[in-house]
C-alpha cells in the first residue's frame, strides 16, 4: 500500500509542478507543452486564456487527489477494497481532469 500511496502523491505533486508555468503565462504556443484544443491555437491570447483554465483545473485536481488519497491512506484501513480503490485513482482524476477542461475551454 506504501507503493500506491507514493505514486497517487507523485503524480498529484508532478502534474501540479508542470501546471504552474502554464497558469504563469510562461510557456509560448508551441506544438508540445501546453494544454492542446483546437480554439487554444486560434491566437496567443487564447493559448494563454486556455492554459491558465487549464493549469487551474489541473492543480485543482492534483490538490484533490493527494487529499483523497490521504483520507484513504490514514484513515480507512488497509483492506484489500481501499487498495484496490486507490489503484484506480490516478486513472479517475485524469478523466475527471480531461472532462473538466474541455468543458472549461469551450466558448
Amino acid at each position: 500500500m506504501d507503493t500506491l500511496l507514493l505514486i497517487n502523491l507523485g503524480v498529484a505533486v508532478l502534474v501540479a509542478g508542470i501546471s504552474l508555468p502554464l497558469l504563469w503565462g510562461k510557456v509560448k504556443m508551441n506544438a508540445f507543452y501546453g494544454i492542446r484544443f483546437m480554439q487554444a491555437f486560434e491566437s496567443d491570447e487564447e493559448w494563454y486564456r486556455i492554459n491558465r483554465i487549464g493549469a487551474k483545473i489541473l492543480i485543482g485536481w492534483s490538490v484533490a487527489l493527494a487529499v483523497l488519497t490521504l483520507i484513504v491512506w490514514w484513515r480507512m484501513q488497509p483492506t484489500k477494497g481501499a487498495m484496490i480503490g486507490m489503484s484506480f485513482l490516478p486513472m479517475v482524476y485524469v478523466l475527471a481532469m480531461a472532462h473538466a477542461l474541455f468543458a472549461s475551454t469551450r466558448k
